[in-house]
């Protein structure tokens, strides 16, 4: 019998090292985080650990389909390069991670031209001379996992032919569109739309707020001695939750940088991860929160987390309460800064899903009474904010009818699983809205 030669040996080493990190990848990624990351874990792990596999199954012979195999990758190769100057050449639009840089008052910007972002670090294609209407908001109004044309300002915008500015950032919460107020300015905009999203902004203003740098505005308003016992940074928005999910793993952070160097790749895991988040079909597979209701009907369907999302909307939590004063004087702020320069303000509340489902929820029967809460503690929260708006005569655009109606027609306005972000219905729904509101008439 022939021993082995080095050459043969350092082929088997080498496979072994693939699949050992293929299997490390499949299992560290795999189980944990967004379905796209999880099946992006799966798909490079198993495919690192097939050629150890077949040389286990087939033996020498193995050896030999991967030089074939390695050859058809070069036309392989080719295509994706020619796929590549394709969708560079023809601007095909991509979403993608962009890359995040600190700073000392927003916590944190995205960095120009960083995935999709403007030269200001925003979601548009360029940053205009003037823009006649500014969006402010959090990721609802970013645009979380839809394209840039998809989201509620650029569909206003193509609707009315407006120019309309986005400048939405996920995390982002009433102290931060305090700050880019006056960056909006030098747009020199005739309105400035804040999107309030309920779900989790109060924690936002208190979680930004309460922060040294922006000390003279929490002193503004009533603190509640009990949050001194706190540490910085106790309250963390459903935004923040999903951070480390995102970036926890190997593969998924390998996802971003291919998403961001390469423009098809981009494509390919927009339109994928569109899909997995729209489909219908694909509902099941998500987790839920426990004893949480699924909806199924009517042509959409979608998964509810009423439990997670109160603990942003508890008025009894310290914490939340400290936002809402906070809030309401960052609001306050910033309508009398857009007031000296002749812009008005319209505040649209974004509520959370659960919210706008309650309707359908109730014409199929009994809610269950962790979305009957969550409806409550939302409602009272709105009350408040509302009543706000009224005493500063501000205009309160309320989105529920426009919601409700879209999902009433079997619009999928939201995404499929527990995430609480629109899909690109939700967004055609507010940009019908905003486009036929009074206050935003020229």
């Amino acid at each position: 019998m022939v021993a082995p030669g080095p050459r043969f040996r350092s082929r088997s080493a080498l496979l072994v090292v693939l699949a050992m990190l293929g299997v490390v990848l499949a299992v560290e990624g795999g189980g944990k985080g967004m379905l796209p990351h999880r099946v992006f874990s799966l798909v490079l792990g198993l495919s690192l650990a097939a050629p150890f596999a077949s040389y286990l199954w087939r033996g020498p012979r193995a050896i030999a389909a991967m030089r074939r195999g390695l050859l058809f990758m070069l036309p392989t190769a080719l295509i994706l390069l020619l796929l590549e100057l394709g969708v560079r050449l023809a601007d095909v639009e991509t979403w993608a991670w962009p890359e995040q840089r600190p700073h000392p008052l927003l916590e944190f910007q995205y960095l120009p031209h960083s995935g999709g972002m403007d030269a200001w670090g925003f979601r548009n294609r360029a940053v205009p001379e003037r823009a006649e209407i500014v969006v402010l908001g959090d990721s609802t109004s970013y645009g979380f996992g839809v394209l840039r044309s998809e989201t509620y300002p650029s569909v206003l915008a193509a609707r009315t032919g407006r120019s309309v500015y986005n400048m939405g950032i996920g995390q982002y919460g009433p102290v931060q569109y305090y700050a880019l107020a006056r960056r909006a300015l030098e747009l020199r905009p005739a309105v400035v739309v804040i999107g309030i999203f309920l779900g989790n902004d109060l924690l936002d203003a208190h979680r930004v707020g309460t922060r040294t740098a922006w000390r003279r505005l929490h002193e503004a308003g009533a603190t509640h001695p009990e949050l001194i016992a706190l540490p910085e940074g106790t309250a963390v928005s459903l935004f923040d939750a999903l951070r480390p999910q995102r970036e926890r793993g190997y593969a998924p952070r390998m996802l971003f940088a291919l998403e961001r160097s390469s423009r098809a790749i981009g494509w390919l895991t927009t339109r994928t991860r569109i899909q997995l988040y729209t489909s219908r079909y694909l509902a099941g597979i998500y987790e839920s929160e426990p004893d949480a209701p699924a909806f199924d009907g009517d042509g959409i369907a979608t998964l509810f987390a009423p439990r997670h999302r109160s603990q942003s909307l508890e008025l009894a939590d310290a914490r939340v309460r400290e936002g809402l004063t906070l809030t309401r004087t960052a609001l306050r702020r910033t309508r009398q800064l857009l007031e000296a320069a002749g812009v008005r303000l319209v505040l649209m509340p974004i509520y959370t899903k659960e919210h706008y489902y309650q309707e359908q929820l109730l014409a199929r029967g009994s809610v269950p009474e962790s979305m009957a809460r969550l409806h409550a503690l939302e409602s009272a929260a709105a009350r408040e904010l509302e009543r706000f708006a009224d005493g500063q005569s501000l205009t309160w655009l309320d989105t529920r009818q426009a919601l409700r109606g879209a999902l009433a027609a079997g619009e999928p306005a939201f995404f499929t699983n527990v995430d609480v972000h629109m899909a690109p219905a939700g967004h055609r729904a507010l940009a019908r809205l905003l486009a036929d509101a009074q206050a935003l008439k020229p």
